[in-house]
């Protein structure tokens, strides 16, 4: 192909970088989803090793009343969640939305669990959660990982019994606003 212009070879040199960027970006955005698969999987399995790997080690979650949880708040109460005799019927976190710039990506998630077992009461309990968040993740050697999860809008129940999150203490270990 001979080009017979400086705009014509600029044009074709312009569609294969656009091109390019558009496939890593769509190749990032595909990575971004299987993180959050790979966490889903985790979970249901109980995995703490496997969940964390997900995550870096200065995430932070901040719920939607401000409190936040630092990695190591976290992942104690993950522990301690991991090893409640509690069955994961559902656990299921989805990502609808995602902008990528650079090394960081920004995306909105949907989080739906259900769990079953012995309540602190010693009677059977259900309890049933939905969580939207806005989740910060970062391109790592490793892939991409979770830096942060602000929760927009979460809605529990226990036993149908509709819970008011606002009156919540905060897990210990959090820092309120």
């Amino acid at each position: 192909m001979r080009f017979t212009s400086k705009f014509g070879l600029l044009a074709v040199a312009s569609a294969i970088c656009l091109t390019g960027n558009v496939r890593v970006f769509a190749d990032d955005k595909l990575d971004i989803g299987n993180t959050y698969i790979t966490a889903t999987n985790a979970l249901k399995k109980k995995d703490m090793k496997g969940f964390l790997k997900t995550y870096t080690d200065d995430f932070v979650m901040i719920a939607s009343d401000g409190t936040k949880l630092n990695w190591g708040a976290m992942k104690a109460q993950l522990e301690t969640q991991f090893n409640a005799d509690v069955n994961v019927d559902i656990f299921d976190m989805k990502m609808l939305s995602c902008r990528i710039t650079g090394k960081t990506a920004r995306a909105t998630s949907l989080s739906n669990m259900k769990i079953h077992g012995m309540g602190p009461d010693g009677k059977p309990m259900v309890m049933e959660s939905t969580d939207k968040a806005d989740d910060t993740l970062v391109k790592t050697p490793k892939g991409w990982k979770f830096k942060s999860s602000k929760s927009l809008k979460t809605t529990m129940s226990v036993n149908g019994k509709v819970i008011d999150m606002s009156k919540l203490a905060p897990p210990p270990l959090a820092k309120k606003k």
